[in-house]
């Protein structure tokens, strides 16, 4: 035989022996199954009809060149790159068939070259895949093999199904010959996964799709109850002057639930508890206390309706003059006060340009009395209503088609009205002959143009009103801001922006610093002008992650229906160091009676440290203190106007143990003490309370 004849023979006589051990390769190997050129054909196994798909892995041999032969990997686009030969289209190809492409390539730089090509990782084209997808699942797609089930492609891509997913909802879609449409078959995966040997659980053929939707209530639910109870001792229960001190024994009791929901459309988180006062010593009363957070997100539809509701119950000093204590049972000064949010809006996308965001917000806060009895006459409406609030807002933020200018467009329209005993408006309050309804109009367009990776420009232009029957509050101005943030690395942040905000001048500051994964610095100045229960409603839980503290974020000054301007300054270190947590935070803050250049009716400079350490495994040692010096201007504390100084200390120590496996229980000491420029305001407290949790 002539010697070029021999050597074709002897390549075609090489190539069936690789064909043949690719064949075994994919029998010993059925998680990597080849798919059969023939995809109706599942019974079909022959490797000489095999093609290649994207992802394969293939083991290309060049006989005699070591350099060139090796493992290649298909690339999802189906071509491989191959020195000298460079980009060769492999999917949809047989190996013998891209073997002679291959020969063909190298022939124009080696002589009589003779290509092998065996597939090591089979996938299968991706005509031939089948393919998981769903609102309820992340898409899968994973290579057919001879006799794969529904469950088999459930398990294998996903391990089993989420907790969010509908799966007696599943259905899958197979392509028919001759059919331009696909056959819709039902699947009970929850049923096949609880039962299975029960339940149909259908073989899959190739190119089929598998469809699991989310379910609307499918989902996790943990709910732990618990109760309470607390007992005082305290030697100053209604913080009185020195020589008019009454002790009393306060004992607490109640139910209590943490309550966490995690589903596909709905979020929800709820903490609380309800307890029943005595006091005994004294010719109290008895009294019932609430403390209860929670907050919910549902989607209605699939990205384009939800609801947001946010609730808080919790006792609250609704006077920032009034006397407090720093023992957590003794309520001296507080009343009861309700918030609560429902905000249902409606999403739309402009494509990869912008998204919308028409949202409607209402608001209730219900307050126990009318905020009791005030220790100064400051002017204005010193009283705490009932409030209902109404805002619809529009929102356009920029979508991915801009890169590095991002903006935001917001229009909103709010209405705040007073209620009366009927939760009627009200048309004055109880002190004064003004009305408390107020009137909001605000559009803003922010923007952010980023310079760098590290380095952005913002800048804010809109216009701003606000309608009140107190001239002194009202205003209707240009609201304008320019700035910029500054952030090198995750660990560190600078924002800060000046301009004209609320009809005069203002700005803003945020600066944090991680100086290392357990130590933080932070500053950060703000300005406001709200009424307190504007604020109150700000200050409930945004999200789920957000309701551990039963109590909103502190309001910071009374909660009354005057508008005021504050504005504050805090700077805060936290650092954790063994099984140390120590944090420092100090904060210097003032509120202005009139929104409009008013003068400065109370200014507080605090100052607060908290330790805590982990004595033994199942005891910690917590410390807290903290002083503040506060000055009132121009205040009528019955005697005439006049300017009132207040020094207040507080300290607290407890210790906490958990040894038990439901049982938690606490002892803490507390002190708190005010001096004042008036004597007949200054006070002490000595307290010491016994706690208990039992979680069932």
């Amino acid at each position: 035989m002539p010697l070029p004849l021999a050597g074709r023979a002897l390549r075609r006589n090489l190539r069936r022996c690789a064909l043949a051990l690719t064949a075994i390769l994919l029998v010993l190997a059925p998680a990597h199954a080849a798919q059969p050129e023939d995809a109706g054909n599942s019974g079909g196994t022959g490797a000489e009809t095999y093609r290649i798909g994207a992802s394969d892995t293939l083991n290309i041999d060049v006989r005699g060149e070591p350099r060139l032969s090796g493992p290649y990997a298909v690339r999802p686009d189906g071509d491989i790159t191959l020195p000298l030969a460079g980009d060769v289209a492999a999917s949809g190809t047989t190996p013998e068939a891209l073997a002679d492409v291959l020969e063909k390539r190298l022939a124009a730089y080696i002589m009589d070259p003779m290509v092998t090509v065996t597939v090591t990782g089979a996938t299968g084209t991706f005509a031939s895949r089948i393919r998981i997808i769903g609102s309820g699942v992340p898409p899968r797609s994973l290579p057919y093999r001879e006799g794969m089930t529904a469950l088999d492609a459930v398990i294998s891509a996903l391990g089993g199904l989420p907790e969010t997913a509908a799966g007696n909802s599943a259905y899958l879609l197979r392509r028919v010959e001759g059919a331009e449409d696909r056959d819709r078959m039902p699947l009970a995966l929850d049923d096949l996964l609880a039962r299975t040997g029960e339940v149909a659980n259908p073989e899959l053929q190739p190119g089929d799709v598998m469809v699991i939707p989310e379910g609307f209530f499918a989902g996790t639910w943990q709910f732990e109850p618990f109760v309470t109870a607390r007992q005082t001792y305290t030697d100053n229960v209604d913080l009185d002057p020195k020589g008019q001190e009454e002790a009393a024994l306060i004992t607490e009791v109640g139910p209590g639930v943490t309550l966490q929901g995690n589903m596909a459309r709905l979020r929800a988180a709820l903490n609380g508890s309800v307890r029943y006062e005595r006091q005994s010593l004294n010719d109290a009363g008895n009294d019932v206390n609430a403390d209860v957070a929670g907050n919910a997100t549902a989607e209605w539809l699939e990205n384009t309706l939800f609801t947001d509701a946010s609730a808080s119950i919790s006792q609250q000093v609704l006077d920032s003059a009034g006397a407090t204590s720093a023992s957590g049972t003794n309520d001296a000064n507080q009343e009861t006060v309700q918030a609560y949010r429902v905000s249902p809006y409606l999403v739309n996308r402009l494509g990869r340009f912008a998204r919308l965001e028409t949202r409607y917000s209402s608001a209730l806060t219900l307050i126990s009395g009318d905020g009791g009895d005030r220790r100064f006459d400051r002017g204005g409406d010193d009283g705490a209503s009932d409030t209902l609030q109404h805002t619809v807002s529009l929102t356009a933020s920029s979508g991915p088609t801009f890169d590095r200018w991002s903006w935001t467009l917001r229009g909103s329209a709010s209405e705040l009205n007073a209620l009366d005993d009927n939760q009627d408006v009200a048309t004055t309050t109880a002190q004064t002959d003004r009305t408390v309804d107020t009137s909001r109009r605000d559009v803003v367009l922010q923007n952010q143009f980023a310079i760098s990776r590290s380095f952005a420009l913002t800048g804010d232009i809109g216009y701003q009103k606000l309608d009140s029957d107190d001239q002194r509050d009202s205003f209707e101005s240009i609201r304008w801001a320019a700035g910029f943030r500054y952030a090198p690395s995750p660990d560190t942040l600078l924002a800060a922006n000046a301009g004209e905000q609320n009809d005069d001048f203002s700005f803003s500051v945020e600066a944090r610093h991680d100086i290392s994964p357990r130590t933080t610095v932070s500053l950060t100045y703000r300005e406001e002008v709200a009424t307190g229960q504007e604020r109150l409603v700000a200050s409930l839980p945004g999200d789920v992650e957000n309701i551990e503290d039963l109590r909103p974020e502190d309001i910071r000054f009374s909660l009354r229906d005057e508008i005021t301007r504050t504005e504050t300054l805090t700077g805060r270190f936290q650092t954790r160091f063994g099984r140390n947590d120590l944090s420092l935070t100090g904060s210097y803050e003032t509120e202005s009676e009139d929104a409009i250049e008013g003068e400065s009716t109370e200014e507080r400079i605090r100052f607060s440290a908290t330790y805590g350490r982990a004595l033994t495994r199942d005891v910690a040692l917590n410390l807290s203190g903290s002083y503040a010096n506060v000055q009132f201007s121009d205040v009528d504390p019955g005697t005439g106007a006049t300017d009132v100084e207040d020094d207040v200390y507080d300290a607290t120590i407890g210790l906490d143990y958990t040894g038990f496996e439901r049982l938690s229980l606490g002892l803490q000491y507390s002190f708190s003490r005010r001096d004042s420029t008036r004597a007949s305001d200054e006070f002490t407290e000595n307290a010491v309370t016994f706690s208990g949790s039992y979680r069932f």
